[in-house]
Order: C-alpha cells, then sequence, then structure tokens
C-alpha cells in the first residue's frame, strides 16, 4: 500500500486544522454526508448536501482552503442541487494523497474518478478562485460531462495581476503562517478579517499549518476559452485583488462564446462569503434550466 502523503508541517497543525474543519461541518446550515471517493491520487473527501433526486452541482473551492468555504452558499443552493463539495486533493481538507497530480491532466484524471466514485455521468461546476481553473480545465478535458459552468472571481489571468494580489496574495506562497492567513484576508474580503468568523478561523488555520507549495498557475489561452461551447458564468466583486474586474469581465465576454458575466458589488475576492444571497440568487438563475428537469 503507498503511504500517505501530509500536507501538513506537522501532527499537531493536522490535528488543529481537522478540528476546525469538524468544527465548520458541526455548524453546516443543511444536513450533509461525508463520502471518502478512491482515485488514482487517494482518498478524496466529498461532503454532500441536498436530495439526491435534485440535478447535481459540484462545488470546486480555492487554494489553502477545502469544502468548508462553501459553509455560507450551501443552505440556499441545496435547495434545487444535490451538492458535491470537494476537498481538492493535494490541498487542506480531508482527502488524503497519495500521489500529487503534477499536470493539467492529472487533475482533470482526478475529478473524474471522483465524478465516476459518486456515479454522476454528467453535473454542473462552481468553481471559486483557483477551483475555477479547476472546473474550466476539466471541461477542455472532458466537456461532455458538464452541463454548465459557474467561475466565482477563477484563479486565472483573465485580466493581467494586479499589485493588490501581489500585496495580499504573495505572503501566502512565500510563508505559512497565521499572519499571511489574516493579510490575505484583511485584502481579499470586502468586510475584512472577522475573528468570530469560524470559517475564516478555519482557513488561517490551514494556511498556517500547511506545508509551502508551489501551486500551478497554467495559462489558458485564447483558442482554449474558445473552445468552451457550455453556458458559462462569471462573477467578479468590484473589489477584486486579482485582476481589474472590469476589464477581466470585459476579456471573458471577448474569450468565451457562451459567457454570462456580471460585477457584484461590495464584495472582494472572498465574494461567496461577501454577498452570499446575491451569489446564491445569480448562480440559481443562471442554473434554473437545469433545475427544472429535476
Amino acid at each position: 500500500m503507498t503511504k500517505p502523503l501530509s500536507i501538513f508541517k506537522d501532527a499537531d497543525s493536522e490535528a488543529r486544522y481537522l478540528a476546525a474543519y469538524d468544527n465548520v461541518l458541526s455548524h453546516w446550515p443543511v444536513p450533509y454526508l461525508a463520502v471518502d471517493i478512491p482515485t488514482r491520487f487517494g482518498n478524496t473527501r466529498v461532503n454532500v448536501s441536498g436530495s439526491q433526486t435534485s440535478p447535481p452541482l459540484v462545488l470546486l473551492p480555492g487554494n489553502f482552503t477545502s469544502s468548508t468555504i462553501w459553509f455560507y452558499n450551501v443552505a440556499c443552493l441545496s435547495q434545487s442541487y444535490c451538492l458535491y463539495a470537494v476537498d481538492t486533493i493535494g490541498d487542506v481538507g480531508k482527502s488524503i494523497p497519495e500521489c500529487l497530480p503534477a499536470t493539467r491532466s492529472d487533475y482533470a484524471d482526478w475529478l473524474n474518478d471522483v465524478l465516476a466514485g459518486l456515479k454522476v455521468s454528467k453535473t454542473s461546476i462552481m468553481g471559486m478562485s483557483y477551483g475555477g481553473f479547476l472546473g474550466v480545465n476539466f471541461v477542455l478535458h472532458s466537456p461532455e460531462k458538464v452541463d454548465r459552468l459557474v467561475l466565482l472571481c477563477p484563479g486565472l489571468p483573465i485580466a493581467p495581476f494586479t499589485l493588490g494580489w501581489m500585496i495580499y496574495g504573495m505572503p501566502m506562497l512565500l510563508s505559512s503562517s497565521r499572519w499571511a492567513g489574516e493579510w490575505f484576508l484583511r485584502g481579499a474580503s470586502f468586510k475584512g478579517y472577522n475573528r468570530s468568523d469560524f470559517v475564516q478561523e478555519t482557513y488561517i488555520i490551514g494556511v498556517a499549518g500547511m506545508r509551502s507549495k508551489s501551486v500551478m498557475r497554467p495559462i489558458i489561452n485564447a483558442d482554449e476559452w474558445k473552445q468552451i461551447q457550455i453556458p458559462a458564468l462569471l462573477l467578479v466583486g468590484d473589489r477584486e485583488i486579482l485582476y481589474d474586474p472590469r476589464r477581466a469581465l470585459q476579456q471573458a465576454k471577448q474569450l468565451i462564446p457562451h459567457i454570462e458575466t456580471e460585477l457584484v458589488y461590495h464584495a472582494g475576492h472572498l465574494l461567496n462569503s461577501d454577498q452570499p444571497e446575491k451569489v446564491g440568487e445569480t448562480v440559481l438563475r443562471f442554473l434554473g434550466a437545469d433545475s427544472k428537469r429535476a
């Protein structure tokens, strides 16, 4: 048997994160079922909410976080969809990697394994930040398996990266520390850092406890964007720090054939928690055609 890889600095860091993770789930606003899906890269944890008879919606989180980031959105979305909130293999969470994806094909193969284990043949996908890259990458690899694609502030260079990202985001990639996590939240969330927010606290514990890693930041070129032939929705906060939000929306309209875009006001990079009601309403409207099939 292949020995599992630890993505945490040490056993204490892992224990602190898993305790915080469990605390979020203890407050989960709807019933959920935790399942572990075996894949060629190791077991992947998926937290399932909503009726099994509803259309599926896979939720992919950003870097240095896990399925817990969807705490703010599951109550709304699970009324119409069966939600599969995934812990990305090789990131914080309860997925247990035996080897790490190293290429874009690897990430697509991993997600294919997850869907096969869930017995989901076709689904809509919503990805936040780095989860947006994972969603786009999967659509390009297996377009026949995706109905619709929702991108929340995707971690892809739709427009040039800004100085704000360098200031608030780069410290996390260079230093696994509580300070780096708090600093990012102060810049990335319109609401700022809230010490009493247990979801934010889980994020910070993950940043502080995770081994430093080089995150794959592939470029999706113009020809690839044009290959996305399914309906897609792009939401970006008006206080986004990754890139100029208006320029990103404009560029997306030029590159992606069937894209809807919207600027979410009073929201930063963490727009799903900054404006959960607005995000939920907009996503449900966009996915409404799929809801009618349930």
